[in-house]
């Protein structure tokens, strides 16, 4: 019922030109500019100990997914680099926003981020967007240090979304009769309603 898709470069907004190449060669070194700027190798967290780019999104940009389920989460990377982003589906009828840097993001690490759920079952959009308000480093527990954060200084790097994997589910009809029950009277009364 639930499933993992990579992020795809048509997914991405970077990766639409606002005027297209004039040439193979030209769009070849537009390609390559792209991915230099927006991948990242790092770990692969679904093989462990291989490593694999990670898409990055920086402020203002989007990446949108069409996709058929109930629930709507992405995998990322946390950490002092972490923004804010905001997520609509289907034109806005379900909206999330979510701030990604925490009092833990002095280093990175793994999360899944739950964007939206309990939408009807069937086909949906989403369109996931890293804001460009620069977060607060107060939040955090302690300053960052050590070499990948002080690359991170020295190149002068923004504060970016680290995105991988969607994550998408599809409930049951049985899951979703349980969580009517609930809003209706509790599970005991979803358990006489399916029994």
């Amino acid at each position: 019922r639930g499933r993992a898709g990579e992020g795809k470069p048509d997914q991405l907004s970077f990766f639409y030109a606002k005027e297209p190449p004039r040439s193979a060669a030209e769009a070849d070194a537009l390609r390559q500019r792209l991915v230099q700027r927006h991948t990242q190798l790092d770990m692969n967290p679904l093989a462990n100990g291989e490593q694999r780019p990670w898409w990055l999104l920086y402020a203002g940009e989007t990446a949108t997914l069409r996709f058929s389920g109930t629930r709507l989460a992405f995998l990322t990377m946390i950490g002092p680099d972490a923004g804010v982003v905001s997520c609509e589906v289907d034109g806005g009828r379900w909206r999330c926003r979510r701030q990604l840097l925490d009092r833990w993001s002095y280093f990175w690490r793994l999360a899944v981020v739950l964007l939206v759920e309990e939408m009807p079952p069937g086909e949906h959009t989403a369109v996931l967007r890293l804001e460009p308000e620069v977060p607060d480093p107060s939040v955090l527990r302690r300053p960052p240090s050590g070499p990948h954060w002080e690359a991170f200084r020295r190149e002068g790097k923004a504060h970016k979304l680290w995105l991988m994997h969607w994550l998408v589910e599809e409930s049951s009809e049985l899951e979703r009769a349980v969580v009517r029950g609930r809003a209706g009277g509790g599970a005991g009364s979803a358990a006489r309603r399916l029994g």
